[in-house]
């Protein structure tokens, strides 16, 4: 809770301080981020999602307070919120691989009002500012790339050593891209021929049912369950599924993107969406087990608990029009940078761009769909509408229109 408190106090810092908004609606649009539905799916869940997204936030601060002043300790901050962030949740690590070398470069378009470019332009030795700057620029994208290499080697070595295991962000990514890939599976793609009988004798579950692909990761008698049977050692189980699921984009790469595209357009299926949310809320009966160690230990009667209807649960039920404005981030993000004619433009664009990585990730590499996925996305999407709220309360139609009700009351 203390954590998404944080999230919210930044999210109306960064309206006003970075975008320009006006501080009561930057306050405001705080509030609602404090009771977003996914944001208060989280603080029930209590998972490390409300904290990886706090490391976020301040990623993201970070690189704005970069952007208003360029410096190389700036530079540092930004990397290390970076490393803190992917150990805590690895689906950042696009974000963060890509941050290193878009946030430097971004800034080279920094509109600055600094006295060096009116000098340079006063004596006409433009080229030779913006010479100096395309150097400096490069260079930060250097040190970017050079810390972003050194500090993740570090988490990769010391992630190695608590894990017993070699260097490594983790140990079942293989797993995770082949079952997110599955439907898309052919006899030829298999890094082993010992598996490739798979597909000819073990349809337990089909491989092409999409919607089967939760199955196939997690079940026992799932593609990868197959495949760790085959093997005795879990890091060459995982190096199989690894260099299986590459075959799959290699062989196939138009049809990872139509996969994706139809994972995405299952999201728009509200009768699907409303399963998913029944599944995310956990709307199922207790383990018999499960309800005895809640009434031994702690003198809880848990029947009926996963059926109570509270405010939280219902908002997160009942928030099927709010989910589908995320679904149209792209949209959104547009919009907001219509709006803003170009002011904050770098601001938004880093913003956008980081919220389009995010909702690729819930698309191309999922086993189900779920809003679970959206979170950091939603805090985005809230700075967005909250710019666009703000520029439209300050357009020439909205003044025009409080001055003509003044003069009629």
């Amino acid at each position: 809770m203390l954590c998404s408190a944080a999230s919210a106090v930044i999210l109306g810092y960064v309206l006003n301080r970075f975008l320009s908004v006006n501080r009561a609606v930057a306050v405001g649009f705080a509030v609602l981020c404090a009771v977003a539905p996914v944001q208060l799916l989280y603080e029930r869940y209590v998972l490390t999602e409300s904290v990886s997204l706090l490391f976020f936030y301040l990623y993201v601060t970070a690189a704005f307070f970069y952007f208003q002043e360029p410096k190389i300790k700036t530079l540092i901050l930004l990397n290390l919120a970076g490393v803190f962030l992917i150990a805590f949740r690895l689906s950042y690590l696009p974000v963060v691989l890509s941050g290193a070398v878009i946030v430097p470069g971004l800034s080279f378009f920094k509109i600055s009002g600094s006295r060096e470019k009116d000098n340079a332009e006063d004596r006409g030795n433009r080229k030779a500012f913006v010479r100096r700057r395309i150097i400096s620029s490069c260079l930060h994208i250097l040190i970017s790339c050079l810390l972003t290499y050194g500090l993740h080697s570090a988490y990769k070595i010391t992630n190695g050593r608590l894990s017993d295991q070699p260097p490594a962000y983790q140990y079942r990514d293989g797993y995770h891209i082949l079952a997110s890939w599955a439907p898309l599976l052919e006899k030829e793609d298999f890094a082993d021929p010992k598996i490739a009988g798979y597909t000819q004798q073990y349809f337990y579950f089909h491989l092409e049912d999409r919607f089967q692909r939760m199955n196939h990761r997690w079940s026992y008698y799932g593609l990868i369950g197959y495949i760790h049977r085959m093997y005795d050692s879990s890091i060459k189980t995982n190096k199989i599924a690894h260099d299986t699921a590459m075959n799959i984009l290699y062989r196939d790469p138009f049809g990872v993107m139509k996969l994706a595209w139809q994972s995405y357009l299952d999201y728009w299926d509200t009768g699907l969406l409303k399963e998913t949310l029944q599944g995310d809320r956990c709307t199922k009966a207790l383990p018999d087990k499960l309800i005895e160690i809640l009434q031994s230990h702690y003198h809880i009667y848990g029947e009926g608990l996963p059926y109570q209807k509270t405010l939280t649960n219902q908002s997160l039920l009942n928030a099927i029009p709010w989910f589908m404005a995320l679904f149209s981030l792209p949209l959104i993000i547009a919009i907001s940078i219509f709006m803003d004619k170009g002011r904050h433009f770098i601001f938004l664009a880093l913003l956008g761009f980081f919220a389009l990585l995010i909702l690729m990730n819930s698309t191309v590499l999922v086993h189900r769909n779920a809003m679970r996925f959206f979170h950091p996305d939603e805090w985005i999407a809230i700075i967005l509408i909250g710019v666009f709220f703000d520029r439209a309360m300050n357009s020439r139609f909205a003044q025009d229109t409080c001055r003509k009700l003044r003069i009629i009351h």
